[in-house]
């Protein structure tokens, strides 16, 4: 699915061509999107000319999570403290991954002791038993206490004993703020038999920091805590369950978003509890969906036919957005690409649970 990445972080501010590729998704659902109802000037109202909004589409998170907190704006601030939750759900499971790779299935005799506490670890975020008995052996060394408390994690989750003993624990939430986690990486190894030290960050860490926006989520917006959870599901750790509720997203979540609909979300979501059936389950409500079976066989995504809808999506939404406005603007072909990415990343999580990686 790599081509899928590379496309998508080209850079390019055009469609992909589309001649000869006709878009699966109908009319009437492509009508539901955010991008063609945003359309109307009347729909976009509650969130033009707001510096947050401003600041969100420009990439710059920090700022706007500290606007949104200015404006009171609790489902705003619970969406964003919900995507820092899943992007650090993502560095915890990048690092994890990385770690029973380079200091597991291919140890040398000179690492540093304290490692077999952070494969250990790796190994139970990753819910991959080959590592976690490492858990335990650390006794004695600087990472002893949170060794002992990963060892005797009865399952439940968050781990928060545990992860309230590690460096660059974050505390209780704050909505609007951002933890302060110290100094990364959160420890200097020794090596065994020759000199220097090893820098490691402890993945643990990464979580505690994603539990942290999870929590200011909650508090941000008590009654999206349903939405919070459907939207973090495609991003949880192996080691956690999924969400059950499939509620359905309002703008403040839709805006500006990978997903063009509340279907989009809700399919992702089940890509993770119920599997590859997700794909048939969500062919009314989720464009993502219908394109995703389109472009599958036999298990296998069809890169070349994604890359296709996605662009073909990304087309009719800016015609559409055209339509609906009665003239053009400059903001649709940016609107559109949302959905164009949207469609591959979709594409790549629903290939992924396909075993076709």
């Amino acid at each position: 699915m790599l081509l899928f990445t590379l496309w998508a972080c080209s850079g390019t501010s055009e469609t992909p061509k589309t001649e000869g590729a006709a878009l699966v998704v109908s009319a009437e659902l492509l009508a539901t999107s955010w991008q063609v109802r945003m359309a109307d000037a009347a729909a976009r109202a509650p969130f033009e000319g707001r510096d947050a909004w401003i600041q969100y589409f420009q990439g710059h998170r920090r700022e706007a999570l500290t606007a949104f907190a200015q404006e009171g704006d609790k489902p705003a601030l619970a969406r964003l403290h919900g995507e820092y939750a899943a992007l650090y759900r993502q560095a915890a499971l990048t690092s994890a991954a990385a770690i029973v790779q380079t200091f597991g299935a291919d140890a040398q005799a000179t690492d540093p002791k304290e490692l077999a506490y952070l494969v250990g670890l790796s190994g139970r975020l990753l819910k991959d038993d080959t590592w976690t008995v490492k858990l335990g052996t650390s006794a004695g060394t600087s990472v002893g206490p949170q060794d002992s408390a990963f060892k005797s994690w009865d399952g439940s989750w968050p781990p928060s004993t545990a992860l309230a003993l590690l460096p660059g624990y974050p505390g209780a939430a704050a909505v609007g703020l951002f933890p302060d986690a110290g100094n990364l990486p959160s420890y200097s190894f020794p090596h065994q038999g020759e000199e220097g030290t090893l820098a490691m960050t402890d993945p643990g860490t990464l979580v505690a920091l994603s539990i942290y926006h999870e929590e200011a989520a909650k508090l941000a917006d008590p009654t999206s805590t349903e939405t919070v959870g459907m939207l973090l599901d495609p991003w949880r750790l192996p080691v956690e369950s999924a969400s059950a509720a499939r509620p359905v997203l309002t703008d403040p979540y839709l805006f500006m978003s990978f997903v063009t609909t509340s279907g989009d979300a809700a399919f992702l979501a089940d890509l993770v509890s119920t599997g590859a059936s997700a794909v048939a389950a969500h062919q009314k409500d989720s464009p993502y969906a219908v394109i995703v079976a389109r472009c599958t066989a036999e298990g296998t995504v069809n890169p070349d036919c994604v890359i296709e809808q996605s662009g073909a999506l990304a087309k009719a939404i800016e015609v559409k957005m055209q339509e609906v406005a009665g003239k053009e603007d400059s903001f649709y072909r940016s609107f559109a690409d949302f959905a164009r990415v949207g469609a591959m990343r979709a594409a790549d999580r629903a290939a992924f649970v396909m075993g076709d990686g």
